[in-house]
């Protein structure tokens, strides 16, 4: 299972400033990988 963690990321589309959630992968699995996966997913049938 890939993880991720989260960084406050400013909304430029607000007055007063405000932030947003920016999510940040701490994992990845290549395309390679992401290609095999799905090749096998019962979903892609």
């Amino acid at each position: 299972m890939l993880t991720i963690q989260w960084r406050p990321a400013p909304n430029a589309l607000t007055t007063p400033k405000s932030y947003r959630i920016q999510a940040v992968p701490r994992s990845t699995d290549g395309y390679d990988e992401m290609a095999a996966d799905m090749a096998l997913s019962p979903l892609m049938k």
